[in-house]
């Protein structure tokens, strides 16, 4: 088998979760499935860091989404399947729109079969497309309900994600939801986090193919410009240390986390993702992310000791312009490296 397949969804919806889950299911079937995961920042890349601390390689391709780079792919793909894989799953960077035309209509190869065009959303996602009392609440543009709507539209199925944080009733009504806008596609609800209903998702994937009749151009539409315009990429990579003592590294990125939620509150701006992979010595690392000022931070792993240095990578996506983020984000490193009395040194910063 030669299958390569998208998964997109909007920011934070767990895509690399989904992905990773869906690994673990296919090894357990005694396929192999390799995965892709896409940036556009050049430095290091939160999702690639992550997934190798929970014991599945990746192939990073930061520096640009995949839609641009259809040479460089085909020869990922062409070395994944002489290595032998059957199934090559690949993120999409950013808010995922555009993968369809720039990737899948280019990919015309008779020895490779498109999986269906998986679109993940999570309920915090579906968010966008309340009413407008429920909406306000989310100190989100109206418009950005635009995106969702696009990732929609380009799908083959639709993935309800993290099932496990809402109640049994709220799912079916979420499915209502989706189905309403795309009442032609299945809709897979799912906890990539716990694996639950990952078997569905999986079988489907590879029985499946893509049906490639949705309408093209979305990515170019006036609707969905606008708000992608809105967004800043920040991506920051650097060092911190304590000099004749140790700290509490969750204490240290918690108070990072949470200086950002308020720091962007503060300026009337926003988080639509925020995600953080820092490691110590001896393996030890975690991961935290927001998806907006107004909702919980998350946790995908822990510190399991106390440290006397860490490397921090950050990837963020922020509703604000550049400039500002960028000064926003180095205030919110000084502001927690200060308060545990930590050095820092930044190696590579970039904000578009």
């Amino acid at each position: 088998m030669r299958k390569f397949g998208i998964i997109s969804g909007f920011l934070g919806a767990g895509k690399t979760t989904a992905m990773i889950a869906l690994k673990k299911y296919y090894a357990q079937k005694g396929l192999r499935c390799d995965l892709i995961v896409n940036d556009l920042g050049d430095c290091d890349m939160v999702d690639a860091a992550y997934s190798e601390t929970c014991g599945v390689s990746v192939h990073s391709m930061p520096g640009g989404c995949i839609c641009h780079r259809t040479r460089e792919l085909k020869d990922v793909l062409d070395g994944c399947f002489a290595a032998g894989t059957d199934l090559v799953l690949s993120d999409i960077p950013g808010c995922g729109i555009g993968g369809l035309d720039g990737v899948y209509r280019r990919f015309s190869r008779n020895d490779t079969e498109l999986a269906p065009y998986t679109v993940i959303v999570s309920p915090q996602d579906m968010a966008l497309l309340y009413d407008d009392e429920t909406f306000n609440r989310i100190h989100l543009p109206r418009d950005m309900a635009e995106i969702l709507k696009a990732h929609l539209e380009e799908a083959d199925i639709a993935v309800l994600n993290k099932t496990d944080t809402i109640a049994p009733g709220e799912t079916e009504k979420l499915i209502d939801m989706i189905r309403s806008f795309r009442p032609d596609i299945p809709v897979f609800p799912v906890s990539a986090k716990y694996g639950t209903g990952i078997s569905t998702l999986a079988d489907h994937i590879l029985s499946a193919v893509a049906c490639m009749d949705q309408p093209e151009g979305l990515a170019d539409k006036e609707e969905i410009i606008a708000p992608l315009e809105r967004l800043s990429w920040y991506d920051c990579r650097y060092y911190v240390k304590v000099c004749c003592d140790d700290f509490s590294p969750d204490d240290y990125l918690r108070d990072l986390m949470e200086t950002a939620r308020f720091s962007f509150a503060a300026m009337n701006a926003n988080i639509p993702h925020l995600k953080v992979f820092a490691s110590g010595q001896g393996g030890d690392h975690a991961k935290y992310s927001l998806t907006g000022i107004d909702y919980p931070l998350q946790k995908d792993c822990l510190f399991a000791k106390r440290a006397a240095e860490l490397a921090v990578v950050i990837n963020a996506r922020l509703l604000c312009p550049p400039v500002l983020a960028a000064q926003i984000m180095k205030a919110c490193i000084d502001g927690a490296g200060k308060k545990h009395d930590l050095d820092t040194m930044i190696f590579s910063s970039s904000c578009q």
